[in-house]
């Protein structure tokens, strides 16, 4: 009968390790994913970066913005890589981007 106490005793265990990472990972992600926690996305309105992979209205792409990668996609057409951006908005977990208008740089 020693078999069977050891099989309970460690099926106990695994479970209460199974559900004390199930709630550790629920409280995590909860935490992460609470409303205002990443203001540092609304920071990023306005500021210039660098498209890194092309980018379209209808797909996204990266773009380097205040020392991060960041998924984006642009209002209209379309953005090569290489080509200097400006955050316009946030929206969910990307980023809406807008070429930089060179014209209006140099006049400046």
């Amino acid at each position: 009968m020693p078999q069977i106490w050891f099989f309970w005793t460690m099926s106990g265990i695994a479970l209460m390790l199974i559900d004390a990472l199930v709630i550790t990972g629920w409280m995590i992600y909860e935490y992460y994913e609470r409303p205002g926690h990443f203001d540092v996305k609304q920071k990023l309105i306005g500021e210039i970066g660098v498209v890194k992979t092309e980018i379209s209205a209808h797909q996204r792409g990266k773009v380097y913005v205040y020392g991060a990668y960041w998924d984006a996609v642009c209002e209209q057409g379309m953005i090569a890589a290489g080509r200097e951006i400006e955050v316009v908005a946030v929206k969910d977990k990307f980023l809406v981007v807008k070429p930089v208008d060179l014209t209006a740089g140099e006049q400046a």
